[in-house]
């Protein structure tokens, strides 16, 4: 997905600055221009960006595919680009906080639990406090790409999904969800001054349980024009709840037997052709 991004923004004429922690990364040779830098570094980040800015011009910051919708953010907060505000990025890359926006602003999702390191042992007392019981979903509060995340059901099979979770979380943060059953959807949407356009709708297809490997997507969908609308309704709404205001928003949702409810929604695009 990096390397179609590069090659459209120069086909419309851009030059291209591309960055990436890996100084062999795949595709860098599209750039014009490449920055071996952590993409976690966001002060790096941001002193690149400065200096593009302040010799030549620096038009927009982008991202394709990866978790850093966050870093490019503050990027355009620093340099006045548009984008998502830093707070709306941080709501939508910690899914603690996403949960916790849904739940202020009544929007359909699942009823969780946070869990660090020193609270592993008490997972099950933090699961009832929440109402919640097995199956579960347990996953790295700051992680995307479905690493760390797998079905729990029973308290033998949570221990051992916390553990992993914990390891791919890079501030030591689970949590543990319930499980949403039925069929899943992959939506993309662009937020443009509030205003909210679908660009694409698909259904998608997981395997491999008890963990959540993505193997494609099917376009057109298979739902019917009013379950459709009806998921879009809710990932609008849960695009307002996390203040997305001004950019990408790409959203997984389910259609249980109580309707739409949320997986996650990032401000970025997905990892997917479709996007």
């Amino acid at each position: 997905m990096q390397a179609v991004a590069i090659r459209s923004a120069k086909e419309r004429g851009w030059e291209v600055v591309a960055v990436d922690g890996n100084p062999e990364a795949p595709f860098r040779l599209l750039a014009d221009r490449f920055e071996p830098i952590d993409l976690k570094d966001i002060e790096r980040l941001k002193k690149l960006a400065l200096s593009l800015k302040e010799n030549g011009g620096l038009d927009a910051v982008f991202t394709a595919a990866t978790d850093f919708s966050v870093p490019v953010a503050a990027i355009a907060e620093t340099c006045g680009l548009p984008g998502h505000s830093l707070e709306a990025a941080i709501n939508a890359s910690d899914k603690l906080r996403m949960r916790e926006c849904f739940r202020k602003a009544g929007v359909p999702s699942p009823r969780f639990a946070g869990i660090d390191r020193s609270s592993v042992s008490e997972a099950s007392v933090l699961m009832q406090q929440e109402n919640i019981s097995y199956p579960v979903v347990v996953k790295p509060v700051d992680n995307m790409g479905a690493r760390g995340c797998r079905r729990a059901d029973s308290p033998d099979s949570l221990r051992e999904a916390l553990e992993d979770a914990l390891c791919f979380s890079r501030t030591g943060r689970a949590i543990v969800e319930e499980y949403m059953d039925g069929p899943e959807f992959s939506l993309e949407a662009l937020v443009f001054d509030d205003e909210i356009r679908m660009t694409g709708f698909a259904d998608r297809h997981i395997a491999f349980s008890p963990y959540f490997v993505e193997m494609g997507h099917t376009i057109p969908t298979s739902l019917s024009a009013s379950d459709r609308a009806q998921i879009e309704a809710v990932f609008f709404r849960g695009i307002r709840a996390l203040g997305l205001s001004h950019g990408v928003a790409k959203g997984d949702l389910k259609l249980t037997d109580s309707g739409p409810m949320i997986g996650e929604i990032a401000g970025r695009l997905s990892g997917g052709f479709m996007s």
